[in-house]
C-alpha cells in the first residue's frame, strides 16, 4: 500500500464519516506514517501520548498480523476493530508482513457497538 493509497482511505472516510474521524494512516514494518489528523487531536496530544498512540498502533497492527498466520474455519480475516476507552481502531491488512492501514474513529460511531462491548466486559468482569 502506498502514502497516496492511504490518502484515498482518508477522503473517503472523511467524506463518510466526517469529524468523526480522528486518524488515518499506515503501519509498517513497526513504524508509523499518518496521513490525516484531526487539528484538535494535533493539539491535544503532547509528542510523549502521540509516540504512545503511534506504539498501540504497531502493537495492534502486529496482534492482527498474529491471527493470519494461520488459517481458520472464518478464513482469513479482513479487518481487525479494537475498542479502546476513547476511541475505536480499524485495521485492514495490506500487503505482506505486518503492514496494515489504520483508521481511529471516536466511540460514537458506533454506540450500539460500544455499548454491545461495554455489556460483554461487564458481563465477563462483574
Amino acid at each position: 500500500m502506498t502514502m497516496a493509497d492511504a490518502e484515498q482511505l482518508a477522503r473517503f472516510c472523511l467524506e463518510q464519516l466526517g469529524d468523526e474521524v480522528r486518524a488515518v494512516g499506515l503501519v509498517t514494518d513497526g513504524a508509523v506514517e499518518p496521513t490525516y489528523m484531526r487539528d484538535d487531536l494535533q493539539r491535544r496530544y503532547t509528542e510523549s501520548e502521540l509516540d504512545g498512540l503511534e506504539d498501540a498502533a504497531t502493537e495492534t497492527a502486529g496482534a492482527l498480523h498474529g491471527l493470519n498466520t494461520y488459517h481458520t474455519s472464518l478464513g482469513q480475516s479482513h479487518a481487525g476493530l479494537f475498542a479502546f476507552e476513547d476511541a475505536f481502531m480499524l485495521l485492514i491488512p495490506c500487503g505482506g508482513g505486518e503492514e496494515a492501514a489504520y483508521v481511529s474513529l471516536e466511540r460514537s460511531v458506533s454506540e450500539d457497538l460500544s455499548a454491545f462491548i461495554k455489556r460483554c466486559n461487564d458481563e465477563l468482569f462483574s
